[in-house]
This record gives structure tokens, sequence and C-alpha cells, in this order.
């Protein structure tokens, strides 16, 4: 199964950040079909062959905050989740691609193909549990210009983890818990991904040489704590996971945010 779908073909087709740098929604949207479809049939062929226990997939949502109650802010927000979220929620744990989105696609004459065949699969094959990667809020406003649905928002002084330039709101947590409650009926699911990558790390070093990262436990505190929050309150959240080290080199970042304490050795 996958974890992170919606990443990739975003990355290539819809931001043109990676090679082929080509601005496709269509391709976009085509891949993200694509991956729904896969993540149906491995569903299907598990419950076929009998297998026990429970099948997930892994997705990132983002827990998507808009700047202010005004009606385009919240539209904003609502636009963005279609895209971004639920692209991949939906089909994962409905079984379907919510009719908003599918409208959308049309008016703006996005070009994608699904047969009923193709569709039928991903209706009857949902996952029994979902793993959910929370590092940071997103925050939108409605754009000056009238062609376009969203822009990114930042909110003035937000605590930030400055080596990443993410936001910390560990609310995320207990905000996408009630999401899974009340809009995707309570299944099972677990942040499957969080945490802080922190540069330069040896400079919190004390006399005896260990690093004294009381802001990374600070970090984790507070993000556990909504974790309890949310199955304390009869939300199916199933535990609580980090990005740890050895997941954290990103080739097109050449290292500079790996969670390593010290540059200077050898690895």
């Amino acid at each position: 199964m996958f974890n992170e779908p919606i990443v990739v073909q975003t990355r290539v087709y819809l931001d043109a950040l990676r090679w082929q740098y080509e601005q496709n929604t269509h391709k976009w949207m085509q891949w993200n079909h694509h991956k729904n479809l896969a993540t149906a049939r491995v569903v299907q062929l598990f419950r076929q062959q009998g297998y026990a226990g429970r099948i997930r997939t892994i997705l990132n949502p983002e827990v998507t905050y808009p700047r202010s109650s005004a009606a385009h802010d919240q539209q904003a927000a609502h636009i963005y989740d279609l895209f971004y979220n639920r692209v991949f929620l939906d089909p994962a744990i409905k079984g379907g691609y919510p009719a908003e989105l599918l409208a959308l696609l049309d008016k703006h004459q996005i070009e994608w193909q699904a047969t009923p065949e193709e569709l039928a699969i991903i209706a009857a094959n949902t996952v029994d549990e979902v793993g959910i990667n929370l590092y940071y809020p997103h925050r939108v406003k409605a754009p000056s210009h009238p062609a376009w649905y969203y822009e990114h928002f930042e909110l003035p002084g937000r605590r930030m983890n400055r080596s990443r330039g993410w936001e910390i709101q560990p609310e995320i947590i207990w905000d996408m818990a009630q999401r899974m409650r009340d809009e995707y009926r309570n299944i099972p699911w677990f942040v499957a991904e969080s945490g802080m990558g922190v540069e330069n790390e040896a400079q919190f070093k004390n006399a005896e040489g260990e690093i004294q990262d009381d802001y990374r436990i600070h970090f984790i505190s507070e993000h556990l704590h909504q974790a309890i929050r949310a199955q304390q309150a009869g939300i199916n959240c199933q535990g609580y996971m980090l990005w740890a080290f050895t997941d954290n080199v990103i080739a097109d970042e050449r290292l500079q945010k790996s969670l390593w304490p010290d540059r200077n050795r050898p690895r």
C-alpha cells in the first residue's frame, strides 16, 4: 500500500517542482485515480485471499484552517481540502470521490479517465484503517485575484520549527481526530508520522556530549497528549508514531535537515 500517495504527482504535475517540470492538472488527477484504484485492488486481493488481519493505507492530509470566518476564506479552505485531502481520504474510506471535486474538475475541463468498473472496485474495497502523517497545519486565504481559489496564509505569531519552516500546532491531531470521527465513520486510524527535524543539533550538547533536546521532548509530549485526548474522547485513534532519524534522509535536500546531530562525523 502507498505512503503519502498525493506527494509525487503533486510535485511533478500540479506544482511542477520536479522533472519533467510540467504543470498538468489532467495528468495529476489521472495519477491520483490510478493510485486510488491500485489501493482498492490490493484491498480486494487481500480479502479474496482470505488473509487474517486488517489492511490499511497511509495518507498525509493537511489539517487546513481558513484565515478568518469570512465566507470567502472558508470557501478557500474547503476547496483546498477537496484537492489535497479528500481526493484520497474519500475513496479510501468512503469508496468514492467527492461530488464537489468532480464538479470542480468538470468545470475547469480537467480530462481524466475512470471507467464504471474501476469506480465500482473503489466503492467495494475500502480500507479497514488508515495511518495519517501529521506534522504541521496548513492555512489558506481567499485570493486577491478572482481566477484563483485559495492562497497560502501564514498566521502571525505562530510557533515555528525554523529548521524546516513548519508551523508547530499540536491541535492538528485533535482536529484530524474529530474529522475522522465525524466524516469518516470513526474508522481505526493512527498517526503514522510526526516529529521535528532540527539542524546542527551539536550546538545543544552538554559537557558530557549528550544532546539536550528538550524542545523535541516538549514537541512529542504536546502531540502525544492530543492523540491520548482523542482516544479518551472515544475517537478510534490507535497510536502515535514518530518520523525517526533512519527515515529522515531526503536526497533533494542534500541531508541538510537530517536528524544527525554532528555533521562533522562520518556516516
